[in-house]
């Protein structure tokens, strides 16, 4: 579980980021 956590993070930090570029 704490390792989807994390995931879910990145991937929702990536795509903030990628919709910015």
């Amino acid at each position: 579980m704490a390792k989807k956590k994390a995931t879910k993070k990145k991937a929702a930090k990536k795509k903030p980021a990628n919709k910015n570029v």
